[in-house]
């Protein structure tokens, strides 16, 4: 019987944060009708409160406008993994800059005539990611279409499972383009920049903070 399987796709966390690093269970937003409800924070004389109101209706409105500082929100959340898609450079020289992440889908939800177009990559809007034995990861796939901006401190670095090898962030370079210019790139001619970021990323977070 054989022992736990890494599969050629990922490596164990490197060192520090890079494109392609898998996390679980990130907070996947997205708005889901063009009627926007916010929520505004407020203390009563029986303890905070809060005041929903949407946005442009005059049924109600609370008397100060709305607040783009401090208003939230509210939206539709899934707790789903996801890949990091903010590139290390921008993580090393942006410390207070946003980071972007894919939602990731489990392979099993999709009806089985389509889990062939999204293993061979004939759905350009998404990107197939095989399954992991230690730690586990089921076969799934990245969802291009569901990208969640996160600022770095909310990123919760203990959810990062995986690594990306040469092989998947080969594979998320060209997903990427594919997907944005709806062009097909030669595999090859990313070589030099994956190369480039797995060496980055491989660096001790001292080493690629000085650099």
């Amino acid at each position: 019987m054989r022992g736990p399987f890494l599969n050629p796709y990922y490596q164990l966390p490197l060192p520090r944060l890079t494109q392609g690093d898998v996390f679980a269970d990130i907070p996947s937003t997205y708005l889901s009708k063009d009627k926007i409800t916010f929520l505004r924070r407020r203390q009563s004389k029986h303890g905070p409160v809060a005041d929903l109101y949407v946005l442009g209706n005059t049924g109600y409105a609370p008397k100060k406008s709305f607040d783009p500082e401090g208003d939230e929100l509210i939206t539709s959340v899934q707790l789903a993994s996801a890949i990091l898609l903010t590139h290390a450079c921008e993580l090393d020289n942006r410390s207070k800059a946003n980071v972007s992440l894919a939602l990731i889908r489990p392979l099993r939800t999709v009806p089985e005539p389509n889990k062939e177009a999204i293993r061979f990559g004939r759905h350009l809007s998404f990107l197939y990611l095989p399954q992991n034995d230690a730690p586990p990861f089921e076969e799934s796939y990245v969802d291009f279409s569901r990208i969640t901006s996160l600022r770095r401190a909310a990123l919760p670095l203990g959810r990062r499972i995986l690594s990306a090898s040469e092989q998947l962030l080969q594979a998320l370079y060209v997903g990427l383009a594919r997907y944005y210019t709806r062009f097909d790139i030669n595999p090859s001619e990313m070589d030099g920049l994956v190369a480039q970021a797995i060496f980055e990323a491989s660096k001790p977070e001292e080493e690629a903070i000085d650099s």
